[in-house]
């Protein structure tokens, strides 16, 4: 018998104790600019950029309420070749990525990330940490849930957590190569603190990880870095954030993953979806994944998981055989972990 494969495919759901989901997301936004940045110490209130980023905060949090959440509000600039919507398609892109680094200052987890990456962990014999290989991650998520875990839970050095997870793209001077035989993270959407040097789009040896800035002991100091980085990012044209959603053109997902990650998830027998309500803009690409795959069982974990479901046989409609066996999980208190 063949050995099984588990492919896991987070949504925002998956963060949300941390990171809240879709319009909660726009209103935590500006209950930040509200509360915590309010009471920010005078250093960091005096920051050259800190008003432009609380502006950008109020202004994309608006829009996101306004156009249905900020992943539809960023679709509709992508779709638009005017100039000033490029121009803010970029700005979403930087606040959005410095946001969501001055939100997890000091390492603020959704605790079922650590059960979850600890049941799939392994201590290796030279006592290094690895992920049981029959098992890959898919994530639309920016956040940086599992990076966060990898370092403050299971000890991983932060030089060594991109090697650890698989997770292209590699930063500078690493290569990072999708093994259908190994474990690996695929981000969809690209991810918050990283940034691409250099005025190329997706290219080897480009990328940049400031995990560090939400590691800081000093949250204030980190902080300050932060909007150091957030004016880089409206400045200089050459530091890209990589906030890159997959269904922009020349995007990460299409420059770097769709091949290697449509290529090893042919082997996938169990998918287990979390927190994902499959949202129309995300149609393509959610297709191109889900076509790939011949799973004989597929998990829903939401609370709406019934309707979720509905959805996914809409997009895949070959998995209403009786071949796939679907089971819808509506409690959420911790992730379903499939043993391989």
């Amino acid at each position: 018998m063949s050995e099984k494969k588990v492919t896991y495919l987070l949504g925002a759901g998956a963060s949300c104790e941390a990171i809240p989901v879709a319009n909660a997301l726009a209103k935590t936004m500006q209950q930040w600019v509200a509360g915590p940045a309010t009471g920010m110490p005078a250093n960091v209130r005096q920051h050259p950029h800190f008003e432009s980023f609380v502006q950008h905060i109020q202004e994309l949090s608006k829009a996101a309420e306004r156009e249905g959440g900020i992943d539809a509000y960023a679709r509709i600039l992508s779709l638009s070749q005017r100039a000033k919507n490029i121009e803010k398609l970029r700005a979403l892109k930087a606040t959005l990525s410095c946001w969501l680094l001055a939100r997890q200052r000091g390492g603020k987890i959704d605790k079922r990330y650590v059960h979850f990456l600890g049941a799939l962990a392994r201590r290796s014999t030279d006592e290094l940490i690895t992920f049981d290989p029959r098992v890959n991650i898919i994530t639309w998520n920016y956040d940086l849930q599992i990076e966060l875990v990898c370092s403050l839970h299971l000890d991983v050095p932060e030089d060594r957590i991109v090697s650890v997870l698989h997770a292209p793209p590699p930063d500078l001077g690493q290569e990072i190569n999708i093994d259908p035989s190994c474990f690996f993270l695929a981000r969809l959407n690209g991810f918050a603190g990283a940034h691409r040097l250099g005025s190329s789009h997706t290219q080897a040896g480009e990328f940049k990880r400031v995990l560090g800035l939400v590691l800081r002991k000093d949250s204030f100091q980190s902080m300050i870095e932060i909007l150091d980085l957030f004016g880089k990012y409206l400045d200089e044209k050459d530091m890209v954030p990589a906030i890159d959603f997959a269904w922009e053109p020349q995007s990460l997902w299409s420059q770097y993953l769709e091949h290697d990650v449509s290529r090893a998830l042919k082997q996938t027998t169990h998918l287990v979806v979390i927190g994902y309500s499959f949202p129309a803009f995300n149609a393509d690409v959610d297709r191109t994944l889900l076509s790939r795959m011949t799973p004989t069982n597929v998990i829903i974990q939401d609370p709406h998981a019934s309707e979720v479901a509905g959805r996914l046989l809409d997009l895949i409609p070959e998995w209403k055989s009786d071949s796939v066996f679907l089971r819808a999980l509506t409690s959420c208190d911790s992730f379903e972990v499939v043993n391989p």
